[in-house]
C-alpha cells in the first residue's frame, strides 16, 4: 500500500501535468473518474505546495543577509516573485524581483557613510589597476573621470553639486542605485575599467524598466522603449537574467556589510 508522501507525490505530479498548456483533457479525464470536485482540490493541493516551495526557498536565500529590519519584507516579495514566476505572470514578477533590489538600495541609501564618502571623495578615480611592481591595485588620477561622474552620469560639476546637497534617499532611483553599488558591491573600487559596472548597472535597470510595465503611466522615452523592446520578446531568458542578478547583487552587498554592522 502506498504511503502518504508517495501519495502526495504523485497528486503533485498529475497536479503539474494537469496544468500545463495543452493537458485540459487530463482534468476532463479524472473529474468522470473521481467526481466533479478533484478539479479544485488538485488546484489547491498545487497552489499550496508552490507557495510552501516558494517559502522555503525565500528563508533560506536571504537567511545570512544582514540587513535585519528588511528580512522579512524582501522574503515576503520573495515567495510572490517566485509564485508569478511559475504562474508566467512576468509583469508581476518584475514588479516584485524589483522591490527586492529597490528596498535594499533605499536602506543603503539613509547611512551617512554612503553620503560622506561620495562627498569627499568625489574627485577620485573610481577605477583602480594593477601595479604589478607594487603587486596590488593602485588608484591613479584622471581628468576625465571621477567618483561623482560615474554616480550623477554628469560632465558638468555644478550637476553634480546640486543632488549632493540633498540626503541620496531623495536621489533618483537611477543615481541611489548607482551610488549603493558603487559603495558596497565594488567596495568603493572599480577593478580596470567600467564595464563590470556597467554590466550590473544595466541588468539592474532593465529590471527597473520591466517593473514599469506594471506602472504604465505616460508615454515611454525612445531609451525605454528600447530596453522593453528587447526584454519582452525575451522574456523567458529574463526570468533567469534578472534572478541571477538578485542573487548577485544581494551576496556582493552583503559582503561588504560585514565590514560596516
Amino acid at each position: 500500500m502506498a504511503t502518504k508522501e508517495q501519495i502526495e507525490s504523485l497528486i503533485k505530479l498529475v497536479t503539474e501535468i494537469a496544468n500545463q498548456p495543452g493537458n485540459e483533457w487530463v482534468k476532463q479525464r479524472l473529474i468522470p473518474e473521481m467526481g466533479e470536485p478533484i478539479g479544485n482540490e488538485l488546484s489547491q493541493i498545487y497552489e499550496y505546495c508552490i507557495k510552501n516551495i516558494a517559502k522555503e526557498q525565500a528563508e533560506k536565500f536571504y537567511n545570512n543577509f544582514k540587513l535585519d529590519s528588511l528580512k522579512q519584507k524582501l522574503i515576503e516579495d520573495f515567495i510572490r516573485m517566485e509564485t508569478f514566476r511559475r504562474n508566467d505572470n512576468f509583469e508581476d514578477f518584475c514588479l516584485a524581483a524589483f522591490q527586492q533590489i529597490e528596498a535594499i538600495t533605499n536602506e543603503l541609501s539613509k547611512r551617512n557613510e554612503l553620503k560622506k564618502f561620495i562627498i569627499e571623495n568625489r574627485f577620485l578615480n573610481p577605477f583602480v589597476v594593477y601595479d604589478v611592481g607594487k603587486s596590488f591595485y593602485v588608484r591613479k588620477e584622471s581628468i576625465k573621470q571621477n567618483i561623482g561622474k560615474l554616480i550623477f552620469q554628469k560632465a558638468n560639476e555644478d550637476e553634480i553639486s546640486e543632488p549632493l546637497k540633498q540626503d541620496p534617499i531623495k536621489w533618483f532611483f537611477s543615481q541611489k542605485f548607482r551610488a549603493v553599488l558603487f559603495y558596497y558591491y565594488f567596495n568603493t573600487e572599480i577593478k580596470s575599467n567600467q564595464d563590470k559596472f556597467d554590466l550590473i548597472y544595466d541588468l539592474g535597470n532593465y529590471l527597473y524598466q520591466a517593473r514599469n510595465l506594471n506602472h504604465r503611466s505616460g508615454e515611454n522615452t525612445h531609451f525605454q522603449e528600447k530596453i522593453l523592446k528587447e526584454i519582452i520578446p525575451n522574456k523567458y531568458k529574463y526570468y533567469y537574467k534578472f534572478l541571477g542578478f538578485i542573487e548577485d547583487f544581494t551576496t556582493n552587498v552583503n559582503l561588504r556589510l560585514k565590514d560596516q554592522l
